[in-house]
This record gives structure tokens, C-alpha cells and sequence, in this order.
């Protein structure tokens, strides 16, 4: 991506003001590069260190999680920890999570990002965030007391266990680029610290949404974690909690929903081919849904396969007429299509 590695170096030291009247990238970095990372270990004893991380071509939404969860799967699920998880799903969905689900879902290597700093307007869709282990209470890890520290200087009441990282980037749902954090970086006094802890005090970050209800079928709370951890560009993750959601799926709708799911995460990790065949699956389920058809026009464009892409859009516009998103997509297949042919 041209000049992102000015673009990196900038952001480092402007998160506090940044209010951009130029985002820092206009797509997603298809770059390979390294970027820096800091590491809160949770012992006391070990030093707070910056960590390089590789990001592959193509790999920046990935990177950083997929070097979290490695990290993290290393410590382990400890018996205890599995047992009460165990009691937990089947608390959740009594009589209808059977053994193989349950060890699927326990054998899961997730992250959850803490958001120190959000990626909205105020401060330039530069966010900062804690990378923790999702499992850390259940594998009884301790408090860590200055990833802890950090977070509720931040304004945020939240108690971190396990180890922690801290990653920055620029993120405004269109432009995506990871960027340096490094140790400089990392005072409870800095001023990015006090502007987001303001921002908080005075009200106006959005509210958490509530807790939906337990609920006895297992489906929901899969699908909604790979809805969770696909909003957060954890598509790999997202596609984990999408295959046991899809094995739960107990519906033909539910399958088709899931499947449409599948492919969006499966043409966001570069695999277009098994974004097609995700998508071919929700439309035979559900001939008649707008999306099915949509799903299957964008993995068809991204195979250049632009004839039927634009077939496959103007399929879902018969079945959902008017939608603005796929009428940009038509016209821009069609107009494609018009200088490949002139």
C-alpha cells in the first residue's frame, strides 16, 4: 500500500489528536510486514516487552489474533477449567448440546479484544486495543494487575486475566492498517490515555447492548459468536463459530443464514472458491433470499467470473428489489464487463 509505512510511523505518535481529514488507508493493507506489538505478561516478575509481529500478504485482519491465539493455546485448558466450561454450555442449552459440540466449542482458541481506544471519528479510526484470552477465567489464570491498571485508566471497568497485548490500528470499515505500539507508548499518564478516559467520563460512548437470554437450542449463541467475532475482523474465528453453528443449525433457514455467513468470512480471508461453494449451499436452501444470490455475485466477481457475477446480482435484485448495495454492485460488474468487451 503506497506510503503506509509513513502512514504507520505517523499514527504512532498521533492517536491521541489524530481527527484525519485524510484516512491512513483507503483498503485493506495486502501488505507483508512486521508491526509492534507490547506484551503485559501476567506475572509481576516478567518485564512489560515490545513483541514484532509478522503480517503476512494479505493476512493484516488476521495477524494479530492469529498470533494472540497461538500464544494463548499454548497455556492450555487445564480439567477443572474444561469441567466447568462443560457445565456452563450444557447450563446454556440443557438436553441439546451433545459430547461432540461441547468438545468443538472447549477446543476453540478465541481471543476477546478489550477496546482501550475505539476506532470512531473522535479519534481518527485509530484504535488501541487489548488482545486477552477468552478462557483466561476458565483455565483459572490470575488477575494481571497492570493490563488491569491500564484498562481502568482508560475508563474502562475491567478486570484483565492472563496475559495481555496491546495492538494498534487504524480501522474506518473501509481502510484497514495495523500499526506500531510500543512501549513509549504504554503510560497510564500518555495522553491518549487521558483523552479516551474524558471521553468515557463524560458519556459518550455508546452503551453495551444486554445479554440475550439463555436459550435452550445451542444455534443462537454459536451463530452470535461468529456474528461477535466477525465484527471484531476475526474471520478465522468467525468461521470456527460458524462451523459448529452450522452443525447446530436445526432449520433450512438456519443452515442457508449460516452458509451466507461462511462465505462473507471465507472471501475476507482470500479463499474465493470456498466462498463460492458456501454461498452455492445458502441459495440452493433458500432459493428465494435476495442475499443468497448477493453472496454468490460477490464470490463470482472475485474469481472474474463477471458474466455470471452479474447474473447472480441481477438475481438478487428481482428477488429484493431496490437494495443500494447490490445495484452498486451490478453497475459495477456491468461496467466492467463493458471495458473487457470494447
Amino acid at each position: 500500500m503506497a506510503d503506509a509505512a509513513a502512514a504507520r510511523a505517523t499514527a504512532t505518535t498521533t492517536t491521541a489528536t489524530a481527527t484525519a481529514a485524510a484516512p491512513l488507508a483507503t483498503s485493506v493493507d495486502a501488505a507483508a510486514r512486521d508491526f509492534t506489538v507490547v506484551a503485559i505478561p501476567c506475572s509481576a516478575a516478567d518485564e512489560m516487552r515490545e513483541v514484532v509481529v509478522r503480517q503476512p500478504a494479505n493476512g493484516a485482519l488476521e495477524a494479530m489474533l492469529h498470533f494472540a491465539r497461538e500464544h494463548f493455546a499454548r497455556e492450555g485448558l487445564p480439567a477443572a477449567g474444561a469441567a466447568r466450561l462443560r457445565d456452563e454450555l450444557r447450563a446454556k442449552a440443557p438436553g441439546a448440546a451433545n459430547d461432540d459440540l461441547l468438545n468443538r466449542a472447549l477446543s476453540m482458541t478465541m481471543c476477546d479484544v478489550v477496546p482501550l481506544v475505539p476506532n470512531t471519528r473522535e479519534f481518527g479510526h485509530v484504535a488501541v486495543n487489548l488482545v486477552v484470552d477468552d478462557k483466561a477465567v476458565s483455565k483459572g489464570l490470575p488477575v494481571n494487575a497492570r493490563a488491569t491498571s491500564l484498562a481502568r485508566a482508560c475508563g474502562l471497568s475491567v478486570e484483565i486475566r492472563g496475559d495481555a497485548f496491546v495492538s494498534r490500528q487504524f480501522d474506518d470499515d473501509v481502510g484497514f492498517l495495523r500499526l506500531d505500539f510500543t512501549a513509549r507508548d504504554l503510560d497510564g499518564d500518555a495522553e491518549w490515555v487521558r483523552r479516551v478516559r474524558a471521553h468515557r467520563l463524560a458519556g459518550r460512548s455508546a452503551p453495551r447492548p444486554a445479554a440475550a437470554p439463555p436459550s435452550p437450542d445451542p444455534f443462537p449463541a454459536l451463530k452470535q459468536r461468529g456474528n461477535e467475532l466477525f465484527q471484531r475482523r476475526d474471520f478465522g474465528g468467525a468461521l470456527e463459530a460458524y462451523d459448529a453453528a452450522l452443525d447446530a443449525a436445526g432449520t433450512a433457514d438456519d443452515r442457508a443464514a449460516v452458509e451466507s455467513n461462511r462465505s462473507a468470512c471465507q472471501l475476507q480471508l482470500g479463499d474465493a472458491a470456498a466462498a463460492l461453494a458456501c454461498a452455492e449451499r445458502c441459495a440452493a436452501l433458500r432459493p428465494t433470499w435476495a442475499k443468497a444470490h448477493g453472496r454468490r455475485g460477490d464470490a463470482l466477481e472475485r474469481l472474474g467470473r463477471l458474466a455470471e457475477a452479474r447474473d447472480a446480482f441481477t438475481k438478487a435484485l428481482e428477488l429484493g428489489p431496490g437494495a443500494p448495495d447490490i445495484v452498486a454492485r451490478l453497475e459495477r460488474v456491468s461496467a466492467l464487463l463493458a471495458r473487457r468487451t470494447q
